[in-house]
């Protein structure tokens, strides 16, 4: 079952896709989406990410973050940065940034290895509230 699971997700990630457009013709923040998870992808291919939920916690972040940079009411940036199975942030508001470490175990998030919960959403209005 999580076999399946995991190449279901894997096909989500394969379909990253960016059109008929050339990929250096994209808006920054699609290009950034797209990046995101091709890493995503290749850390699962690799066998870092064998955790269905950690690839469904990443594969939510990628898109959130991707959101929220097309809605113009936030004015932060995040890079996002796959490290094995973490997820390094970069985060940039106009006047601060802020570097996280993000991972999933136990059902948990952990940022920088403290217990956050489980909302990815949460998190990322908690990372903005700090810059």
């Amino acid at each position: 079952m999580k076999k399946q699971i995991i190449r279901e997700i894997l096909e989500i990630l394969e379909q990253a896709s960016y059109g008929t457009a050339p990929f250096e013709k994209l808006p920054e923040p699609k290009q950034s989406m797209i990046v995101s998870k091709l890493q995503l992808k290749r850390v699962i291919e690799l066998g870092y990410i064998t955790d269905v939920e950690k690839a469904e916690k990443w594969l939510e972040l990628i898109e959130l973050v991707y959101e929220w940079t097309m809605d113009a009411t936030f004015d932060c940036e995040h890079r996002l940065f796959f490290n094995e199975g973490t997820v390094e942030i970069d985060s940039i508001s106009e006047y601060y940034g802020g570097d996280w470490v993000l991972d999933y175990k136990g059902g948990q998030l952990l940022l920088d290895g403290e217990e956050f919960g489980d909302s990815i959403t949460q998190l990322l209005n908690y990372i903005e509230s700090c810059l």
